[in-house]
């Protein structure tokens, strides 16, 4: 078997977001591994054409987007620091499809997913990012389940 060279993880800036990175660690000890870090931050234009534009909103979205990428900085030194080969991306939209989109756009082998529970009408509702994510990502899907889930 080919080892696997590169791999997609996607967080949620939780504190659940180590387990996906251990997983990925032991999963693929390749440390030559090129490894995407990733976030999703949802799209708040697309909120405001629905609920409409609270004063002092045009800086939010910028803010939340310098957030997550702080915020993955710092998880790529804390636990991925031995790994020459950590690129970090935010991305913004609806959390399943960018997920699915930096999957394809950057060609990962593998692709890591932290679960949690959600609230089961919600995601009859409105589609779950996980099961949208291992049904349509193109290449597989390792599901991390959190402490929370009893994983």
């Amino acid at each position: 078997m080919n080892a696997i060279k590169r791999v997609l993880i996607a967080v949620d800036l939780s504190p659940r977001s180590k387990l996906v990175i251990a997983a990925v660690q032991q999963v693929v000890p390749d440390p030559d591994a090129h490894l995407l870090l990733t976030h999703v931050v949802g799209d708040l234009e697309a909120e405001f054409t629905l609920y409409g534009r609270p004063s002092g909103s045009s800086d939010l979205q910028s803010e939340l987007e310098k957030g997550a990428h702080a915020r993955l900085e710092e998880l790529r030194s804390a636990y991925l620091a031995d790994r020459p080969n950590v690129e970090i991306e935010v991305r913004v939209g609806p959390r399943w499809s960018e997920i699915v989109a930096a999957a394809m756009k950057h060609r990962a082998e593998l692709l890591f997913l932290g679960a949690h529970f959600v609230d089961r009408a919600e995601a009859r509702a409105f589609g779950d990012v996980v099961q949208r994510v291992t049904r349509l990502s193109p290449c597989p899907v390792v599901v991390v389940p959190t402490a929370e889930d009893g994983g």
